[in-house]
């Protein structure tokens, strides 16, 4: 077993904890929760993104020392982690196994090459 597949389990282990029983739920409730978690992961990320250092434009950030720079890297770092438990959620609710991740993934990044190769930016439609 993965790592990846790993965290799935641990992650529906808690769900499961928490009163969730996501093989259970039916395709309307499947949706509530994913739509519940989603919120739950934007704000997660928008945490992480407020922690950065120099994410904040109108901020003075020059007398900033390496050792605060530092800590807020691993203040964004633990707020990627809480969004993760999001995601991991979500992946669970889609029934996505380790297996159906890396194969998405891999077929997404393919597919985002070919985009590349072909000169895609955003302003050019899919070919």
């Amino acid at each position: 077993m993965g790592s990846l597949q790993e965290m799935l389990d641990m992650q529906n282990k808690l769900q499961e904890k928490l009163g969730y029983n996501i093989p259970d739920l039916t395709t309307e409730e499947r949706t509530a929760y994913i739509k519940e978690f989603s919120i739950h992961l934007n704000q997660e990320i928008n945490e992480m993104l407020y922690e950065l250092p120099f994410f904040k434009l109108w901020k003075d950030y020059s007398k900033m020392t390496l050792e605060e720079v530092a800590t807020q890297i691993d203040k964004a770092r633990g707020e990627f982690i809480d969004a993760w438990h999001f995601m991991l959620n979500i992946a669970l609710a889609l029934s996505f196994t380790e297996q159906d991740i890396f194969e998405a993934y891999a077929e997404k990044n393919k597919e985002n090459y070919r985009r590349q190769d072909a000169g895609y930016t955003h302003d050019v439609s899919y070919r």
